[in-house]
């Protein structure tokens, strides 16, 4: 018998408890042999244990090398989170949380499965965005200067964009992905976006069979919104990353339907990239699709494609279906019930419907 891996198991705030419960009893039956670390984040963690990301949550991760959490709630206003024993500070616990795994490349995949609800219903989406997240404008390098005047400092080095570069060109290499754009606003910033768009084309030129392309921040909003089947890999800093990959789970559905993984050189950690929704946490009626997807994710990096496989093909099946969505996908289903009908269907044999 296989040994079992350990996954750091990070519930989260608000509908965090809920979908991931839901994606835990997906995960089981595929049945694959995971032992699941609880481990805790966020403001419940601030609140019960004194800290948002408590130094447990960290051990567990470089120990385990692999985690999975749900959403956290992260107050306006909140104070910036300092990891503990070290002086590295971060301006959200999420941001803690990549910065003690080394995290830096977010990736989060944007599928439209036929039956979602979708205005792109006849067209085929189906990219990735691959956000650099060690760098950029999130690390919470801000400062009030006086009481009328602030300022915020973006950092970008060019090892750090080659190296975000290169994770994307090499995922659409294994993907079989013809076209990676990356996205900048050079023309404004020509000394931090132009730095990360020309190491973007100095790596392209390792990847000549896949075409390399640039496109500013707002240019790709709109080009999206009109049609979303030219995006294939997305390569972007963290602050357009953060927004466009929003916009791309919108279009397949809302953010409900987006998974996400945070890769550093060791560790990679797996999260939905939704909120923690705390105005319907308890009632039952979160959409899980999000983080159980990201259980897909997580299934391949261990090396269970088949797991993984068999996992979109139930949740494929469910939306041809179409019965027992939830209410942001404009029906009536709960959490619940979306677990029940994706265990069953993992359950039937292969074809069947």
């Amino acid at each position: 018998m296989s040994e079992r891996t350990t996954v750091t198991f990070i519930p989260g705030d608000g509908i965090g408890p809920e979908i991931t419960a839901a994606m835990r009893r997906v995960v089981e039956a595929t049945g694959v042999e995971l032992s699941f670390d609880v481990q805790h984040a966020g403001d419940g963690a601030h609140r019960k244990l004194g800290h948002p990301v408590p130094a447990a949550t960290i051990e567990s991760l470089r120990r385990n090398k692999v985690g999975i959490k749900g959403p956290l709630i992260v107050p306006w206003r909140s104070p910036v989170v300092q990891l503990p024993g070290t002086e590295e500070r971060y301006a959200t616990p999420n941001a803690a949380l990549r910065g003690a795994c080394r995290a830096f490349a977010n990736v989060r995949p944007a599928r439209l499965f036929p039956g979602v609800p979708s205005r792109f219903q006849d067209v085929n989406v189906d990219m990735v965005v691959v956000r650099e997240v060690s760098e950029g404008a999130y690390l919470g390098r801000e400062r009030r200067i006086d009481a009328d005047h602030a300022e915020a400092t973006a950092a970008t080095s060019r090892g750090g964009s080659e190296r975000i570069a290169r994770f994307g060109f090499e995922l659409a290499r294994k993907q079989g992905r013809g076209r990676v754009h990356a996205i900048h606003k050079a023309n404004v910033f020509d000394q931090t976006d132009g730095l990360f768009l020309d190491a973007f084309y100095d790596v392209a030129k390792e990847y000549t069979e896949i075409e390399a392309v640039d496109i500013m921040i707002d240019a790709s909003m709109a080009a999206m919104i009109r049609d979303p089947s030219q995006f294939d890999v997305i390569v972007a800093p963290n602050q357009y990353g953060d927004i466009l990959s929003d916009l791309t789970a919108a279009i397949v559905g809302g953010l409900g339907m987006g998974p996400g993984a945070n890769h550093g050189a060791e560790i990679s950690v797996f999260e939905a990239c939704h909120g923690a929704a705390p105005d319907i946490a308890g009632q039952g009626i979160a959409n899980p699709m999000a983080v159980i997807l990201s259980a897909a994710m997580m299934l391949d990096h261990l090396g269970h494609d088949d797991a993984a496989t068999r996992v979109r093909s139930a949740v494929a099946r469910f939306f041809v279906k179409g019965e027992g969505l939830t209410p942001d996908l404009g029906g009536s289903g709960t959490t619940q019930g979306v677990a029940d009908r994706l265990v069953e269907l993992l359950e039937q044999p292969p074809g069947a419907r």
